[in-house]
């Protein structure tokens, strides 16, 4: 994939102009159970928001593009597992584990495969690098945290590419519906707050 390319590329140039990778404080944190603590403040502040954001913006993003995809999505079965998800990993002290929908978008697309049938393998391999990275987790977010903000920036950038096009020739290339689509990309754009 370009992005892997472009990030041994990225760390060649730093070493080839003198930024050094300070991992001194890198260390493994082994995956733990973490006992859970109820509380009615936390319940309401954090669980509902949770839970309110998962259905309405990410359950519903994956959705909305597995359909434009092609996909018939299993609505039901998609949100209780990411409800079974959040259970699981907050076990581990992590936070919710959902159906996210610009990892959707990435797995579902024809950067996954020309054949839609044959897609599913992305996401597939998608969960055995994320299940892996969760056990080392902590050395690898060390050496994350050690690499130079512009160059994470630039390789997240390069990996929305294909998704933010994708979701520009969505929303502008029906002819419904055009305005409403620019208007909410803009406004999302312009950094606006409304009540805090």
């Amino acid at each position: 994939p370009p992005v892997v390319g472009a990030l041994i590329f990225g760390v060649v140039a730093m070493f080839a102009v003198g930024i050094k990778i300070d991992t001194g404080d890198v260390t493994y944190i082994a995956p733990r159970l973490v006992n859970p603590t109820f509380t009615s403040r936390s319940f309401f502040s954090v669980s509902l928001t949770l839970a309110a954001l998962v259905i309405g913006a990410e359950n519903s993003q994956a959705i909305g593009v597995l359909m434009v995809q092609g996909y018939k999505p299993p609505i039901n079965v998609m949100t209780i597992a990411s409800g079974i998800g959040g259970i699981v990993s907050g076990l581990f002290g992590a936070h919710n584990a959902n159906i996210a929908g610009p990892m959707t978008a990435i797995c579902s697309s024809e950067e996954a495969g020309e054949k839609i049938e044959d897609r599913y393998t992305a996401s597939v391999v998608c969960g055995i690098f994320f299940a892996s990275f969760g056990l080392i987790s902590s050395l690898a977010m060390g050496m994350v945290a050690s690499l130079p903000k512009e160059l994470i920036g630039i390789l997240a950038g390069l990996v929305m590419i294909n998704v933010l096009i994708q979701a520009l020739e969505i929303g502008f290339g029906a002819k419904k519906f055009q305005k409403g689509a620019f208007f909410a990309l803009i406004t999302a754009m312009s950094g606006i707050k409304l009540f805090g």
